[in-house]
C-alpha cells in the first residue's frame, strides 16, 4: 500500500479481544504501517470515532493533497478469532458499500492478516459482485 495511488484506501481492522465493550480497536499490523505513513489517520480516525472494530462499523477521512490516496477508512472485521469465510463475506459487503458511497473509481483493500485462500475468493468474489453495474 505504500506505493499504491488511488482515490481510496481501506484498512479493515478487528475488534479487540477482552470482556471490555469500550475497549477501542488496535491499530497494530499494516494498518500501524499505513498509520505511521499517513501522519497517524487511522489511529486519529480509530480514537475521534470511538471506533470499536465491530462488524459493519467503518470510519473514513480525506487524506492532504499532498498524499497518493485521496481517502482512507477503516472498515471493522469483528473478532479476529471467528474470523472465517462467512465473516470475510460479511466484511467484503462492508467493503463494497463503502467504495460505492465514496464514488471510488479506482480503489484498494488491505486484506486482514491471516486471509487464507478460501477466504480471499471469497470476498474477491462478494466484492466484485456488490459492485457489479448491469
Amino acid at each position: 500500500p505504500e506505493a499504491w495511488e488511488g482515490d481510496l484506501l481501506v484498512v479493515p481492522i478487528f475488534a479487540p479481544g477482552g470482556d471490555d465493550k469500550e475497549a477501542l480497536a488496535v491499530v497494530d499490523g499494516i494498518a500501524k504501517t499505513i498509520d505511521d505513513k499517513t501522519d497517524g489517520a487511522i489511529t486519529e480516525m480509530v480514537e475521534v470515532n470511538e471506533f470499536k472494530g465491530k462488524d459493519g462499523s467503518s470510519a473514513i477521512v480525506r487524506l492532504p493533497k499532498s498524499s497518493p490516496v485521496r481517502k482512507l477508512s477503516v472498515v471493522g472485521a469483528g473478532d479476529a478469532k471467528k474470523f472465517d469465510v462467512d465473516s470475510a463475506m460479511k466484511l467484503a459487503n462492508s467493503l463494497a458499500a463503502t467504495i460505492k458511497t465514496e464514488k471510488a473509481k479506482k480503489a484498494a483493500v488491505v486484506l486482514p492478516a491471516g486471509t487464507d485462500a478460501e477466504g480471499v475468493k471469497a470476498m474477491a468474489q462478494t466484492v466484485l459482485s456488490a459492485l457489479y453495474h448491469d
